[in-house]
């Protein structure tokens, strides 16, 4: 069967018939995994502020993109149509902390599995993921002589030194920077 043949026949025939259990299924185990994403973020959030309605967004990416996994399986054209539409969505949101992208990017793919039915992928990459990040945040590497906190506001950065316990220092109300004193 050729391309042309493929698509035509996607096209001139209806969608497939909807298994309405295995949909059910699918949304249902993205909701479970991307809660377990929620938490896994709030335990393991190690900023100064911690944003609720991100949490609340890898909950809903997972569902989402489980729902997109779903739609675009039953039908080429409409997997293109997706592709396209997709395609032209621009985000302006700047991300504050890279591990965030860790968390969106999980997110995504636990919804793309749950959508396409391997559960124990998912269950698998959660405990890999939950392990990675548990081992990470509590291994304590060499920290860097001369590594302080720097306070900016009008009359510019000045350092400050860190929390006795690690955590970073408010000056005014404002975040430390993490650069390094003078650089």
């Amino acid at each position: 069967m050729s391309v042309k043949d493929f698509i035509k026949k996607s096209v001139l025939e209806n969608f497939s018939p909807y298994n309405v259990p295995q949909m059910a299924a699918a949304l249902l185990a993205a909701v479970l995994l991307g809660a377990l994403i929620y938490w896994v973020y709030q335990r393991f959030y190690a900023g100064v502020l911690f944003s609720r309605s991100f949490a609340m967004t890898l909950v809903g990416m997972s569902v989402l993109t489980c729902m997109v996994t779903l739609a675009i399986s039953s039908n080429v054209v409409i997997s293109l149509g997706m592709v396209g539409a997709l395609s032209i969505v621009r985000f302006r949101t700047a991300v504050k902390d890279p591990l965030d992208l860790l968390y969106l990017f999980w997110s995504i793919t636990t919804g793309i599995t749950a959508g396409a039915g391997m559960y124990a992928l998912g269950l698998v990459t959660a405990v890999v993921m939950i392990g990675m990040i548990y081992l990470f945040s509590h291994w304590r590497g060499d920290v860097p002589a001369g590594r302080v906190g720097v306070c900016g506001d009008d009359r510019g950065p000045r350092p400050a030194l860190p929390l006795a316990d690690g955590r970073p220092h408010l000056c005014g109300g404002a975040a430390l920077s993490g650069r390094k004193a003078g650089g």
